[in-house]
């Protein structure tokens, strides 16, 4: 069905124990969720608050909803620097005292990433822990709901953005192991000022694997994504982990020949 008319959904998530899909809609902003055994659809309306935007359309609004199974309990960034949660048992969204999310670690400045601290999150059940990535410096860090504490732990750039202390293109590509151990995330190099897109069709960054060992505190830059063919892809939004360990992406393949049957 429809989440709300004349709405996209922006950001998606399952609580698969109780049978809910939660969503952040878009341009609007609102809460909506899809009640799987009863099959009903309820808005709570707008949900998000962008204290200074007048035009919604402009204000980033969060990617990704933090699911805590152990509670049903769902969370997300919000634009005015703390965290939302919405509480099944209350029906209702709350916003936090703490966390806050102004950081100084954070505090450069990213015009695209304005009024938002996590570009992707995660939970992990063995950690009891949510794991996410920043989208101002792609900081892996940890949030513990009930203490509202959040740890900064290493920055998962590539390699090449860690060395020069320069930021690629935020990616949605960030994934936990089945284990919730380890940290999947492809992410770009460095977009150099002088060379910056004009629009996100002129993207043309290449892309790394980079993992993290949590347990063991490891960083690994598995170096640039290739085809078989020697072509490199570009603005990867999409990664999925299968039942089979195998990395499954979503990104821009570059084609030279539109004639070919290969094309």
């Amino acid at each position: 069905g429809i989440g709300a008319k004349e709405q996209g959904l922006l950001a998606l998530t399952m609580d698969a124990k109780r049978g809910r899909l939660y969503a952040i809609t878009w341009p609007d902003l609102m809460f909506v969720y899809y009640d799987i055994p009863s099959k009903t659809i309820k808005s709570l309306g707008a949900a998000v608050s962008a204290p200074g935007v007048k035009d919604l359309a402009s204000a980033l609004g969060p990617r990704s909803l933090g699911l805590d199974p152990r509670s049903g309990i769902l969370y997300w960034d919000n634009p005015d620097n703390t965290v939302r949660s919405y509480d099944p048992s209350k029906d209702a969204v709350v916003p936090l005292e703490k966390p806050r999310l102004n950081r100084t670690i954070l505090s450069f400045d990213a015009p695209a990433a304005a009024g938002t601290f996590w570009r992707a999150i995660r939970w992990s059940d063995s950690l009891q822990r949510f794991y996410g990535v920043t989208y101002k410096g792609e900081y892996l860090f940890s949030y513990d709901p009930p203490s509202g504490e959040i740890e900064f732990i290493d920055r998962i750039a590539s390699g090449p953005s860690r060395k020069s202390g320069g930021i690629g293109h935020p990616n949605l590509s960030f994934e936990l192991s089945a284990d919730g151990k380890t940290v999947y995330s492809i992410t770009g190099e460095e977009i150099i000022e002088e060379n910056a897109p004009s629009s996100y069709y002129d993207i043309k960054e290449k892309l790394h694997l980079v993992t993290y060992d949590i347990p063991v505190g490891r960083y690994t830059d598995h170096g640039i994504i290739r085809l078989d063919d020697g072509r490199v892809p570009s603005y990867c939004q999409g990664l999925e982990i299968g039942n089979d360990g195998s990395l499954y992406l979503v990104c821009w393949i570059p084609l030279a020949d539109f004639t070919t049957e290969k094309a």
